[in-house]
C-alpha cells in the first residue's frame, strides 16, 4: 500500500458519502479531491476504497449499498500511467454484465433501463484510453488474447469504435515517446514509474503485434463510412510508423495489388468504385513512410497513361491520384533528383491528362501542378504556357479552395519565369517577335501570355483573364515597367462599358487592386475616364456593384485626393456621389478622432485602423471592404442597428434574474431565498382576493351581492339604450348591405345593389339569428331555439340555485305541459337548466 492508501483511505470515504448525498451542495469540490486521488492512488486501489457499485449484485452484497455511477466520467478524466491489466481484470468483466442486463432489458421492452445500460458501457470503455496513457504492464498486458478482445469489439459493437480507436492510438503515441526518449533513467522512473529498458520492450511488443492490428483496422476502415474515417486514418499511420520495413512493405503489396484488382473491372460497378476509394485513401496514408525505391514506383504507376487514374471518368478517382502525386512530391520527394527529361516527361503527361480533367478533381490537379512547378529547372519553363490557360480559368472556379490553389498557382510560375529561361520549346525555329525578346522568360512576357485570354470570345475567359492579371500584377508589381501597368489599366478600362456583369465584376476587382497597389502613374492619368466609367454603375440602386464602387471611390479619395477625382467626374450626372463618399470619410475621420480623445491616449492620428488580415493580401484588397465604407453606415443602418440593440438589451435585462416579493408574504434573506428568485419578465401574479372587487357590496352588512343573469341582461340593455347610434358606421354598414346602397367597380363606376329577399331581409333583421335564404329552391328549416327551464333560478359562478326574495323555491315548479312534448312543427325545444 502507499502512503496515499494508507492516510487518506478513510478521507476518500467520507468525501465519497458527503457525494452521494442529494443534499450536499459542494459536489465540484468534492469532485476535484477525488479526481486528484484517482490520479495519486490509481483506479485499483481507489475503487478498493469506493466501488462503483453498479450492478444489482453489487448493490445486494455492499455494505454501504450506495450506487455511484458518477464515478465513471471521474475515472474518464484522472486515470493516467497505470496497469492496464487492472482494466482487464475489473472492467472487462463489469462490461459483459452490463451488456448481458442490457439484453434482458432490450427482450423485456425496457428501452429507457436500455439507453442507462448503454450509456454505462460506453463510459466504461471510455476509460481504456487512460488505462493505456504510459502503461507500465504493456508486455504482460497487452497479450493476443486482449488483442483478441479489442477486434471482437471493433467489428461487432460499431459504438465502441470511438473508444477503442482513441485507447490503441494514445498506447502508441506514449510507448513510442517513451521508448524513443532520451530521459535519464532516473528521471523517468521516478515521473512514470518506468525504466527506458522496460519502455523499449513494452515498444517491440507493439511492433510485433504491428502486422495483425493492422489487418484489423484496414478491415475496419473498408467497413467506416468516408466522413468517419480520418480518426481510424490517424490511428493506421500510428501502428505503420512502429512497424518494420518489411511489414510497411508487405502492407502496401498488398493494398496495390487490391487497386489493380478494382481497376481491372470493366464496367465499374459501385463496389468496384468504392474498393479504388478506400485502396486511394489507404495508399495516400502510407505514402510517408515507404522506401525510395517503393515510391518512384507508386509514382510512376498513378502516372502512367495505361493506368486509369489521372483520366478515369470518376471524379472521386482523379481527385484522389492527383492528392497521391502531390503527397509523393511534397512528403517523398519523388522529383528532387530528377533531371530535365524526367520534368518534361511529368509535364506532358500533366498536359495530356488535362484535357480530360474533371472540375471536382481541379483543386488536387492545381496543387500537384504547382508542386511540379516549384521543383522544375529554369530548362522547362517552356511548359507554363501550355498550362496557364488552365490555371487561368480556374480563377473563376465555384470551389473556393480550387481558386485559392490557382492563385498560387499563378505566383508559383510566376516566381519560377522570374528566374529565366526561354519561353519557345527545343528545336523550335520560330520566334514570338522579331527581335526574340518575347522568347526570353520575365513578368512582362508573362502578363502579355495571360494576358492574351482578354481576347477571347466568351465572357468567361475575359473575366478569368482579367482576374489572373490582377493577381499577377498584385505579386509582381515591382518587376512591372510604369508604361506596362499604365497600358494594362488603359486596357481593363474597356471592359467597364461591357453590358456583361461577369466582365464588369473581374474589372472592378481589377481597379481595386490597381488603387490599392499601384503606383499614381498607372491610374491617375486615366482618372478622366475611369470616374465617369465608374460612375455609370451608381445610378441604379438595386445594382450589386454599387458598394464595390463605392469602395473604390472611398480608396481613391483616400490616395489621390478628392480634387483630381472631382475634376475628372463633376460633368457627370451621377457626380453627387463623389460628394456624398466624401462626406463620409469626413464622418468617420471625425469619428475616430472622437474615439481616440475618449479613451485618453492623445492619439490624435486619423489614420484609420487597420483591418483585420484573412491570411492573404490579395483576397483582403479584392475581397475585403474599406476602413470608410465599414465605418460609415447610412444613417438609416445605423438607427436600425441601434434599436435592435437597445431591443436585445431590453429582453436581456428582463431575462435578468430578481427576487419576487409577495406583499402578504415578508421576505426572509437568509433562508429559501432561492424560492423567491424569478426570471420572469415582470408579468402580474394574481393576489388573493383581487376579484372580490368586481362584486356590488351590501351597505349594511358588508356582504358581496351576487346578481343573477336576468338582472345582468336588463342592465346591458339599458347601457345599450343610453349608447348613442354611431351615425358613421350606420351609413357605411347601409351603403354596403341596404337595397338602395352601391359600391364601385375596380374601374370607379358604381354599381347599386339588386332588390333581393335577402337584401330586405337584412334590412328588416330584428336580431334574430334566423335569416331565409332566397336563393334556395327548398325551404330550410328554422335553428331550434332552446328553452331552459330554471334558468331564472341558476346562480351565476356555483353550480347550484339560488332563492330570491319574492319569488317561489327553485325546486321542481314545472309545468308538465311544458315538458309534455312538442308540438308538430314548434321550433322550440325545453331543456331542465343544470342537468347532467
Amino acid at each position: 500500500m502507499t502512503a496515499a492508501e494508507i492516510l487518506l483511505g478513510d478521507v476518500i470515504k467520507q468525501i465519497g458519502d458527503l457525494r452521494g448525498s442529494s443534499q450536499f451542495e459542494f459536489g465540484q469540490r468534492a469532485d476535484d479531491v477525488i479526481g486528484s486521488a484517482i490520479k495519486v492512488m490509481g483506479p485499483g486501489a481507489f475503487l478498493e476504497i469506493l466501488p462503483l457499485n453498479l450492478l444489482p449484485s453489487d448493490l445486494a452484497t455492499s455494505a454501504d449499498q450506495r450506487g455511484r455511477a458518477y464515478l465513471l466520467p471521474l475515472l474518464i478524466e484522472h486515470i493516467t500511467n497505470t496497469s492496464l491489466q487492472h482494466f482487464i481484470d475489473y472492467f472487462v468483466p463489469l462490461s459483459e454484465s452490463l451488456f448481458e442486463l442490457r439484453t434482458h432489458a432490450e427482450n423485456a421492452g425496457k428501452m429507457v433501463e436500455v439507453k442507462i445500460w448503454e450509456a454505462c458501457i460506453e463510459q466504461v470503455w471510455s476509460c481504456l484510453k487512460g488505462y493505456c496513457e504510459a502503461c507500465v504492464d504493456v508486455p504482460t498486458a497487452f497479450t493476443p488474447t486482449f488483442a483478441q478482445l479489442l477486434t471482437n469489439v471493433l467489428y461487432n459493437q460499431t459504438s465502441l469504435r470511438p473508444q477503442v480507436f482513441a485507447a490503441l492510438r494514445t498506447l502508441v503515441q506514449t510507448t513510442k515517446a517513451l521508448g524513443t526518449a532520451s530521459t535519464p533513467a532516473e528521471q523517468m522512473e521516478s515521473t512514470f514509474g518506468i525504466s527506458p529498458a522496460h519502455a523499449i520492450e513494452s515498444l517491440g511488443v507493439l511492433k510485433r503485434m504491428a502486422g495483425d492490428m493492422l489487418s484489423v483496422l484496414f478491415n475496419v476502415y473498408s467497413d467506416v463510412p468516408v466522413d468517419k474515417r480520418d480518426v481510424i486514418g490517424e490511428v493506421i499511420f500510428l501502428w505503420l510508423s512502429i512497424a518494420s520495413s518489411e511489414e510497411i512493405l508487405t502492407t502496401y503489396g498488398k493494398v496495390a495489388a487490391l487497386l489493380r484488382e478494382t481497376l481491372s473491372v470493366s464496367p465499374p460497378n459501385p463496389t468496384a468504385l468504392s474498393s479504388c476509394h478506400t485502396m486511394l485513401d489507404l495508399l495516400n496514408i502510407i505514402v510517408p513512410l515507404l522506401q525510395p525505391s517503393t515510391v518512384e514506383e507508386l509514382f510512376a504507376y498513378v502516372l502512367d497513361a495505361e493506368t486509369p487514374l489521372l483520366e478515369n471518368p470518376d471524379t472521386t478517382t482523379q481527385k484522389k491520384s492527383y492528392r497521391i502525386l502531390s503527397n509523393l512530391i511534397s512528403s517523398a520527394q519523388v522529383l528532387k533528383r530528377a533531371g530535365p527529361d524526367e520534368f518534361n516527361r511529368v509535364l506532358e503527361r500533366l498536359e495530356s491528362a488535362g484535357q480530360r480533367s474533371l472540375s471536382g478533381a481541379k483543386h488536387d490537379r492545381l496543387r500537384f501542378l504547382k508542386e511540379v512547378t516549384g521543383m522544375m529547372p529554369q530548362t522547362s519553363v517552356y511548359h507554363i504556357p501550355l498550362v496557364l490557360p488552365e490555371v487561368v480559368l480556374a480563377t473563376k472556379e465555384f470551389n473556393e479552395k480550387a481558386r485559392s490553389e490557382a492563385y498560387d498557382c499563378l505566383v508559383s510560375m510566376g516566381e519560377k519565369i522570374k528566374a529565366g529561361g526561354t519561353l519557345k520549346p527545343p528545336g523550335d525555329s520560330e520566334t514570338m517577335d522579331e527581335d526574340g525578346t518575347a522568347d526570353r522568360a520575365n513578368i512582362e512576357t508573362y502578363i502579355k501570355l495571360a494576358a492574351s485570354g482578354m481576347a477571347g470570345k466568351s465572357p468567361h475567359m475575359i473575366s478569368a483573364a482579367v482576374t489572373a492579371i490582377s493577381r499577377i500584377l498584385f505579386e509582381f508589381k515591382d518587376s512591372v515597367s510604369p508604361a506596362m501597368q499604365s497600358d494594362i489599366t488603359s486596357t481593363v478600362l474597356v471592359f467597364m462599358a461591357s453590358t456583361n456583369r461577369e466582365i464588369v465584376k473581374s474589372a472592378l476587382g481589377y481597379f481595386k487592386v490597381a488603387v490599392s497597389s499601384l503606383p499614381l502613374s498607372a491610374v491617375v492619368p486615366h482618372l478622366g475616364k475611369l470616374v465617369p466609367a465608374l460612375l455609370a454603375w451608381t445610378h441604379d440602386k438595386k445594382n450589386p456593384f454599387k458598394t464595390t464602387v463605392l469602395r473604390v471611390f472611398s480608396q481613391m479619395i483616400k490616395r489621390y485626393g478628392f480634387d483630381p477625382v472631382w475634376e475628372a467626374g463633376s460633368g457627370d450626372e451621377n457626380a453627387a456621389v463623389l460628394t456624398y463618399v466624401r462626406k463620409r470619410s469626413e464622418r468617420a475621420r471625425k469619428k475616430r478622432l472622437a474615439k481616440a480623445n475618449e479613451k485618453g491616449d492623445g492619439a490624435e492620428s486619423d489614420e484609420p485602423q487597420p483591418r483585420v488580415s484573412t491570411g492573404n493580401a490579395f483576397e483582403d484588397v479584392l475581397y475585403g471592404s474599406d476602413s470608410d465604407t465599414s465605418d460609415n453606415e447610412t444613417e438609416a443602418e445605423q438607427r436600425r442597428k441601434a434599436k435592435i440593440a437597445v431591443s436585445t438589451a431590453a429582453k436581456a435585462k428582463q431575462r435578468e434574474p430578481r427576487l419576487r416579493m409577495d406583499d402578504d408574504v415578508p421576505l426572509d434573506l437568509i433562508h429559501g431565498t432561492a424560492a423567491h428568485i424569478s426570471t420572469a419578465t415582470g408579468v402580474k401574479r394574481r393576489k388573493p382576493g383581487q376579484d372580490a372587487a368586481r362584486f356590488k357590496a351590501d351597505g349594511e352588512t358588508g356582504k358581496m351581492v351576487i346578481e343573477d343573469e336576468d338582472s345582468q341582461i336588463h342592465a346591458a340593455e339599458e347601457d345599450e339604450e343610453d349608447v348613442g347610434d354611431d351615425v358613421a358606421g350606420a351609413a357605411y354598414m347601409d351603403q354596403m348591405v341596404s337595397v338602395d346602397g352601391f359600391t364601385r367597380t375596380p374601374t370607379g363606376a358604381v354599381k347599386f345593389h339588386k332588390n333581393t329577399k335577402k337584401r330586405r331581409a337584412m334590412e328588416n333583421d330584428d336580431g334574430d339569428d334566423e335569416v331565409a335564404d332566397a336563393g334556395a329552391k327548398d325551404k330550410k328549416s328554422r335553428k331550434t331555439r332552446v328553452i331552459k327551464l330554471g334558468r331564472e333560478f341558476k346562480a351565476k359562478k356555483a353550480g347550484g340555485d339560488v332563492k330570491k326574495p319574492g319569488q317561489q323555491d327553485p325546486f321542481a315548479y314545472l309545468s308538465l305541459r311544458e315538458m309534455a312534448g312538442k308540438k308538430k312543427g314548434s321550433h322550440v325545444k325545453y331543456s331542465i337548466t343544470g342537468r347532467r
